[in-house]
Protein backbone atom coordinates (compact mmCIF):
# COMPACT_ATOMS: atom_id res chain seq x y z
CA UNK A 1 0.00 0.00 0.00
CA UNK A 2 3.05 2.28 0.20
CA UNK A 3 3.20 2.61 -3.43
CA UNK A 4 -0.32 3.13 -3.93
CA UNK A 5 0.11 5.93 -1.79
CA UNK A 6 3.78 6.76 -2.96
CA UNK A 7 1.81 6.71 -6.58
CA UNK A 8 -1.23 8.49 -5.70
CA UNK A 9 0.61 11.80 -4.36
CA UNK A 10 3.26 11.83 -7.13
CA UNK A 11 -0.15 12.09 -9.51
CA UNK A 12 -2.63 13.81 -7.54
CA UNK A 13 -0.60 16.21 -5.56
CA UNK A 14 2.33 16.98 -7.97
CA UNK A 15 0.77 16.22 -11.30
CA UNK A 16 3.25 13.30 -12.75
CA UNK A 17 1.80 11.70 -15.71
CA UNK A 18 1.60 7.87 -15.14
CA UNK A 19 3.71 6.78 -18.02
CA UNK A 20 6.28 8.79 -15.65
CA UNK A 21 5.35 7.29 -12.48
CA UNK A 22 5.35 3.79 -14.29
CA UNK A 23 9.07 4.80 -15.22
CA UNK A 24 10.42 5.62 -11.69
CA UNK A 25 8.35 2.41 -10.69
CA UNK A 26 10.54 0.54 -13.05
CA UNK A 27 13.52 2.24 -11.57
CA UNK A 28 12.64 1.49 -8.13
CA UNK A 29 12.46 -2.56 -8.89
CA UNK A 30 15.72 -2.32 -10.60
CA UNK A 31 17.27 -0.75 -7.34
CA UNK A 32 19.81 -3.01 -5.95
CA UNK A 33 18.97 -1.42 -2.45
CA UNK A 34 15.41 -1.76 -1.89
CA UNK A 35 13.22 -4.78 -1.34
CA UNK A 36 9.80 -4.73 -2.66
CA UNK A 37 7.07 -6.62 -2.24
CA UNK A 38 5.81 -9.11 -4.89
CA UNK A 39 8.39 -7.05 -7.27
CA UNK A 40 8.22 -9.90 -10.33
CA UNK A 41 4.47 -9.26 -10.51
CA UNK A 42 4.67 -5.88 -10.15
CA UNK A 43 6.99 -5.43 -12.77
CA UNK A 44 4.90 -7.80 -14.62
CA UNK A 45 2.02 -5.19 -14.39
CA UNK A 46 3.77 -2.69 -15.32
CA UNK A 47 5.09 -4.09 -18.69
CA UNK A 48 1.73 -4.74 -19.85
CA UNK A 49 1.64 -1.14 -21.02
CA UNK A 50 -2.50 -0.52 -20.35
CA UNK A 51 -2.24 1.86 -17.30
CA UNK A 52 -3.02 5.49 -19.31
CA UNK A 53 -6.69 4.99 -18.98
CA UNK A 54 -7.14 5.17 -15.06
CA UNK A 55 -4.92 6.51 -11.99
CA UNK A 56 -2.19 3.96 -11.47
CA UNK A 57 -2.76 4.10 -7.67
CA UNK A 58 -6.00 1.85 -8.73
CA UNK A 59 -4.41 -0.58 -10.88
CA UNK A 60 -1.95 -1.29 -7.49
CA UNK A 61 -4.53 -1.54 -5.03
CA UNK A 62 -6.81 -3.98 -7.17
CA UNK A 63 -3.48 -5.77 -7.57
CA UNK A 64 -2.40 -6.15 -4.42
CA UNK A 65 -5.40 -6.98 -3.22
CA UNK A 66 -5.70 -10.18 -6.26
CA UNK A 67 -2.28 -10.82 -4.74
CA UNK A 68 -3.92 -11.31 -1.58
CA UNK A 69 -6.92 -13.89 -2.86
CA UNK A 70 -9.53 -11.20 -3.12
CA UNK A 71 -11.88 -11.28 -6.19
CA UNK A 72 -12.91 -8.04 -6.48
CA UNK A 73 -12.32 -3.88 -4.72
CA UNK A 74 -14.72 -1.78 -3.85
CA UNK A 75 -14.87 1.82 -5.57
CA UNK A 76 -16.22 4.69 -4.99
CA UNK A 77 -14.60 6.22 -8.22
CA UNK A 78 -16.76 5.51 -11.67
CA UNK A 79 -13.71 5.92 -13.86
CA UNK A 80 -11.64 2.94 -12.08
CA UNK A 81 -14.68 0.75 -12.23
CA UNK A 82 -14.82 1.40 -16.26
CA UNK A 83 -10.87 0.72 -16.85
CA UNK A 84 -9.42 -1.32 -13.79
CA UNK A 85 -10.15 -4.91 -13.80
CA UNK A 86 -11.60 -6.88 -10.79
CA UNK A 87 -13.05 -3.40 -9.37
CA UNK A 88 -17.23 -2.80 -8.53
CA UNK A 89 -18.58 0.71 -7.55
CA UNK A 90 -19.83 0.94 -3.53
CA UNK A 91 -22.72 2.66 -3.91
Amino acid sequence: MALAETVWVLSRRLGYAAKDIASMLRGLLASDGLIIENADELGAMLGHGALPDADLADYLIAWANRQAGCRTTVTFDRRAVKVVTDMDLLT
